[in-house]
């Protein structure tokens, strides 16, 4: 996979370029951590994938009670910007260490990196699987420590 990699260019302009769409497609990267950006913790609650407190009790509001939990709205915060840069762009992101923002869905990660999809040797799916995938068991098996509580 390393021969693979992306030039740092090349995947700033596919997140400049997929974040302007909005939403749950914005992923920043690089900069410094500020006030209102969360960095990751061991649990699902406290993840910086997870909703915010005041965002979960906003949305358990304004969601018939039937509606799944908040975490619901995790896997697209992933998934959107991550497949978005590799159909649009031809670029597996690299979600190494992401960070979400105190007052929305917007994710951030330290540093503008990933890999060219035509060069992978398992392909786009694999690679994106697996960079997704990895911050959504750790989300889950701290959502499973917190119902055990």
């Amino acid at each position: 996979m390393h021969d693979a990699r992306a030039s740092t260019a090349s995947v700033t302009v596919a997140l400049h370029d997929v974040a302007g769409l909005g939403g749950f497609f914005a992923l920043q990267a690089g900069g410094r951590t500020t006030a209102g950006i969360r960095s990751p913790a061991p649990t699902g609650r406290d993840s910086p994938i997870s909703p915010k407190p005041s965002h979960a009790a906003t949305a358990l509001r304004s969601r018939a009670s039937t509606s799944p939990p908040p975490s619901s709205g995790t896997p697209p915060v992933l998934w959107s910007p991550a497949l978005a840069r590799v159909v649009l762009h031809g670029i597996v992101p690299d979600l190494e260490g992401p960070q979400r923002a105190d007052d929305g869905p917007a994710l951030r990660v330290p540093r503008p990196a990933g890999w060219y999809a035509d060069r992978l040797d398992d392909g786009p799916a694999r690679a994106l699987y697996q960079q997704v995938t990895r911050h959504l068991s750790a989300l889950a098996g701290g959502v499973r420590r917190q119902a055990l509580r």
